[in-house]
Formats: C-alpha cells, sequence, structure tokens
C-alpha cells in the first residue's frame, strides 16, 4: 500500500467489475481493432512495478484494458491484480485474481488453477473479510478508528459504503478491508489479517 493510492484505477475496477469486455479486437498478435503489443505492454509493467512505480504499470494495464487477448492472458490478470493491490485497491485485486482462476479451470490448467487457488488463499489471510447479507438494504456505518487513516483505507471504506459487493472463494457476499481498528455503529473493533467481520444488524462480530 502506497501514499499514491489517492489516485486509483477507475477505469481498472470498473473493468473488473464488469467482467471482459465482449467488443473490440483482440491484442498484441491477434490484430483487430486493438494495436497493443500485449507482451510487450505487460514486460514494462512489470518493470515499473519492480522500480515501485505502480501508476505507471497502470497505464499499460487500462491500455491493454480495451484488448480481448488480454482478457484470455492470466499473464494480464496477474498484472492487474498486482497493480490493483500496490495502489491500494484489495477489491480490484480479488477480483483480477478470481478472473484469472476461472480463466485456468476455464483452460483445464490445473497447474495454474492450483497456483490461484494458493494466492487467493494467501490474500484472505492478509487481509480482513467484511461478510454481509446481499439482500440487506442497510448495514451498520462503519468508520477508521486508528490513529491515522489513509487514502487506501478510504477508498476501501468507500466501496463498502456504496455497496460494491464482490464473492469470496466460498461464494458469500462482502468486501476486503485492511486490517486495523474500525469503528462499527458506535463499537470500536480492531480487526486482524485473515479475520472474518460479519458487517450487518442482523448479527455483527468477528467470526474465525
Amino acid at each position: 500500500m502506497r501514499p499514491e493510492a489517492s489516485r486509483f484505477v477507475p477505469l481498472l475496477v470498473l473493468m473488473l467489475l464488469v467482467g471482459c469486455p465482449k467488443s473490440g479486437g483482440t491484442g498484441g498478435s491477434g490484430g483487430g481493432d486493438c494495436f497493443r503489443d500485449l507482451g510487450g505492454d505487460l514486460a514494462t509493467a512489470r518493470k515499473r512495478l519492480e522500480k515501485g512505480k505502480p501508476q505507471e504499470a497502470r497505464l499499460y494495464v487500462e491500455a491493454l484494458s480495451g484488448c480481448d487477448a488480454a482478457w484470455e492472458s492470466q499473464d494480464y490478470l496477474d498484472v492487474a491484480g498486482r497493480v490493483s493491490e500496490e495502489l491500494g485497491d484489495l477489491n480490484g485485486s480479488w477480483r483480477a485474481a478470481k478472473a484469472a482462476l476461472q480463466l485456468a479451470v476455464h483452460d483445464g490448467d490445473g497447474e495454474a488453477a492450483t497456483k490461484w487457488e494458493a494466492q487467493l488463499r494467501i490474500f484472505s489471510e492478509r487481509y480482513v473479510w467484511l461478510e454481509v447479507f446481499e439482500d440487506e438494504r442497510e448495514r451498520p456505518p462503519i468508520r477508521y478508528a486508528g490513529a491515522v487513516v489513509d487514502d487506501a483505507t478510504l477508498r476501501q471504506l468507500e466501496d463498502v459504503a456504496q455497496g460494491r459487493i464482490l464473492r469470496s472463494s466460498s461464494g458469500g457476499a462482502g468486501f476486503w478491508i485492511f486490517p486495523g481498528r474500525y469503528k462499527v455503529g458506535s463499537i470500536v473493533h480492531t480487526l486482524e489479517a485473515g479475520q472474518t467481520f460479519r458487517l450487518s444488524y442482523r448479527k455483527e462480530g468477528v467470526t474465525p
């Protein structure tokens, strides 16, 4: 998580919300209306990430987002997810990894599927899962209660406030947030990495 997370990836978030574009041409060697070099752009994006420049890497990810070939590439989804996580967009990173897993399963790539399952498991051990009842129209307000709040944490809480729900590995509805102290309603909770917290008026509390 970095200070530049205040300038998030709105296009990346949107495209991971709606999924793979169905119109337009293919990327790189595929021809069509997309004239990006998929392999070259991904290599450049990785170098930018290695140099600690996720904002620059983001530009290449977004440039490839209109290319069908990118959405058929686990490498693209890998880079997109890493960019999102570096910029503090946990939900976008999770969506990218889930999409890569689905692609691996669809392609019958068992080795890759195992890798993505492990990556999702590590992710879930690193952050906090806010579980919700999808049909609940109102939920307790949640605010950061630590000493200093950063832009990435505020962004994750904005996803919660806006109801940008995603699915956990088990299919539950919710959101990812950073570990820390949060005020839920009138009660302050310390949420630790790997925990699940039920954000609901029906039942609040930390579960194993």
